[in-house]
Order: C-alpha cells, then sequence, then structure tokens
C-alpha cells in the first residue's frame, strides 16, 4: 500500500549525521532544529532597509500611474479648452448682437428714422462704451442729430377717421386718370 521510501521518509541514511538522521526519522518533531539552522536572522537596521526599497518601489509604481493618468486628464483638459474656448466666443458674439438688436429696437421706439437707426446705434454705443447709459446716450444723440429723429405731428384726424373733402388738383388728377382710385 504506502511505501516510506517513495514519500523520502528513508530511515537509514547513508553518509549523514545525527541530526539529519533525526530530522529524517520524524520530521514533525525536530523542525526546531532545521528551521534554527536555515533561518537567516535581520537586525533591524536591514528591516528598516529593506522596507525602505519596497516602499520606494511602490511609491515609484504608484507615481508612474499616477503620471500617465494625469497625463491623459491633461490632453483631455486641453482638447476640452479648445472646445470651451470656441464656445464662448460664440457666445460672446450672440450676445452682441442681441445687444445691438435690444439696442437698435429701443432707438426705432424712440422716434428714430429707420435709414438713421444704425448710425443712432452706432453713435449711441459709442457712448454707452464710455460709461453712459442708454437714456443719456440717446438725449445727447437727439440733441447733436435732430434731423434723424420722426417728429410725430398729427394730421388733426381722429383714428379711423376719414377725409372728406378733395383738393382742386386731386379732383382733376382723378377726372384725367379715374382707374387710380
Amino acid at each position: 500500500m504506502f511505501n516510506e521510501n517513495e514519500k523520502g521518509f528513508d530511515k537509514t541514511v547513508s553518509g549523514g549525521d545525527n541530526a539529519d538522521k533525526k530530522v529524517l526519522e520524524n520530521p514533525e518533531k525536530n523542525t526546531d532544529v532545521q528551521d534554527n539552522t536555515d533561518k537567516k536572522l535581520f537586525t533591524q537596521e536591514e528591516v528598516d532597509a529593506l522596507i525602505k526599497v519596497r516602499l520606494a518601489r511602490a511609491a515609484k509604481a504608484a507615481k508612474e500611474a499616477d503620471t500617465s493618468e494625469i497625463k491623459t486628464l491633461r490632453e483631455e483638459a486641453e482638447k476640452n479648452n479648445s472646445i470651451i474656448s470656441d464656445l464662448r466666443a460664440k457666445a460672446d458674439d450672440a450676445a452682441q448682437r442681441l445687444l445691438a438688436y435690444e439696442l437698435k429696437d429701443k432707438i426705432l421706439k424712440r422716434g428714430v428714422e429707420p435709414k438713421f437707426a444704425d448710425f443712432a446705434l452706432f453713435e449711441i454705443k459709442k457712448d454707452i462704451s464710455a460709461g453712459i447709459d442708454f437714456d443719456d446716450a440717446f438725449e445727447r444723440f437727439y440733441n447733436e442729430n435732430d434731423f434723424s429723429v420722426k417728429e410725430k405731428s398729427t394730421t388733426g384726424l381722429k383714428q379711423g377717421g376719414t377725409i372728406t373733402s378733395m383738393s382742386a388738383v386731386e379732383d382733376s388728377f382723378y377726372k384725367i386718370n379715374p382707374t387710380l382710385k
């Protein structure tokens, strides 16, 4: 069944000393003798040096991993920064166009003739850039450029009223051109 020689438990060892024979005869009882002869004892300084080497190796590996991750993140950030700067430029442009539209609308509502609206916008924007608010800038423009502002004149007719009389010139014109009525 079980052959002790096959498993390495040979009771007769030739050429060995007594300690080796005892170890081979009963390996479980005499492990202390073998451990004491095979163990290397370290001083505290040697242990500290080994620990420092292992910690340095681990720190270097962690730093290399962090460095590659940081490099990847920086590349992504640079790519995103260019996209962000493009979007900011587009947003600034859109904000400027919106401001110009709003100012032009205010200018037209205040009675500036449409053909002079761009000129008025240009002049008023210069004043706004200098720190003057819109109302003051418009008043200044109005005082300096009264030609471009419509005078609101009334015809004397109420809203929805009709003119019943025609002048002599209009009457003769419509007699000559009856299809234009």
